[in-house]
């Protein structure tokens, strides 16, 4: 079976907090998300909060 992560840099453009898009793509039902251009972020907070929400991270660029 095919499995798809959301890519949130992309994908839910009508929120811009990356952490709010992880549970939209959760909500959609992806059970792994993907960011670009993260230079600006928290690795420890998207950790914690990917954790929080309940997806796994399949690419952090």
């Amino acid at each position: 079976m095919l499995k798809f992560s959301a890519n949130i840099s992309m994908m839910f453009g009508e929120e811009e907090n990356p952490i709010k898009r992880m549970q939209l793509a959760k909500n959609a039902g992806f059970g792994a998300v993907e960011y670009l251009f993260i230079y600006d972020m928290s690795l420890d907070d998207l950790d914690r909060e990917s954790d929080n929400v309940g997806v796994e991270w399949s690419v952090i660029n």
